[in-house]
């Protein structure tokens, strides 16, 4: 192989990998996580983004007899839009005054005159603006075991189970299940968490987690800069097939003069 033909090829190779990084980059697969800190930890290193988190303690809780506040189906209630479909016809969406994983209130559902803890067969569907992340606490009784299937949660097309979660029983009277999925390469605007617990409440919702937009991002939308190492290499094999072009039609011109 002639020396230009050697450089065209380190070129190439140079612009392959560059590409290959970046693509790599861009398909990395989203990532599921089971305590709170390497969550937040994690949307701290997307670039653009900041984490909104609904901790449901702008709202009247159930207390004693009175219902407190309801989450209607299909209202924007703070950027999240809930659809609850309920085990029993006519529960709704409520807040409860006791259940929390921090501050007092949490969601969960009516049953007569108070909230209970969501369970049996109700899912709830959340959309909201693009985000690359979503997770929230599920808050349990002390000692409480989610079995298979249990509870299933969908966002950026993965579905975790309820037995993938960990729990955290620092809390006194309570435990609480971490669920959270991280892609930190792409957006989605909607997220699902469903029941499959018949004859069994499971627990509160508190702290629902997504990400908001503070500029331009990865993922769909405005194109942030570029990872400066996969600029670089990029750079690099750029100006590799550049300079053996150069070298080969200057060859060629000298050979013909």
């Amino acid at each position: 192989m002639s020396r230009t033909g050697t450089n065209l090829t380190t070129a190439a190779l140079g612009l392959s990998a560059a590409m290959a990084l970046s693509i790599g980059t861009a398909n990395a697969a989203p990532q599921f996580f089971t305590d709170r800190a390497s969550f937040e930890a994690a949307i701290a290193n997307i670039a653009n983004v900041a984490a909104a988190v609904e901790d449901y303690e702008s709202f009247t809780g159930e207390q004693g007899s009175g219902l407190g506040d309801l989450i209607p189906n299909g209202v924007d209630v703070n950027g999240i839009t809930y659809d609850f479909t309920p085990h029993f016809a006519g529960d709704q969406l409520g807040i409860n005054g006791g259940g929390s994983s921090s501050g007092v209130n949490a969601l969960g559902v009516t049953f007569n005159t108070v909230i209970d803890p969501l369970g049996f067969t109700d899912q709830i569907d959340f959309t909201f603006a693009e985000s690359h992340a979503f997770g929230f606490d599920l808050v349990t009784g002390n000692n409480f075991n989610i079995l298979s299937n249990e509870v299933t949660f969908s966002f950026a097309n993965e579905t975790i189970d309820g037995t993938q979660a960990v729990r955290d029983p620092g809390n006194p009277g309570f435990d609480v299940f971490f669920f959270g999925v991280i892609d930190p390469n792409a957006t989605f605007s909607s997220a699902s968490l469903a029941f499959n617990a018949p004859n069994t409440v499971v627990g509160f919702l508190d702290n629902v987690t997504r990400t908001v937009a503070t500029g331009p991002g990865p993922g769909p939308g405005p194109v942030g800069v570029p990872e400066p190492a996969t600029l670089a290499l990029l750079g690099a094999g750029l100006l590799g097939l550049g300079l053996a072009w150069i070298s080969q039609t200057g060859g060629a011109h000298r050979g013909s003069s």
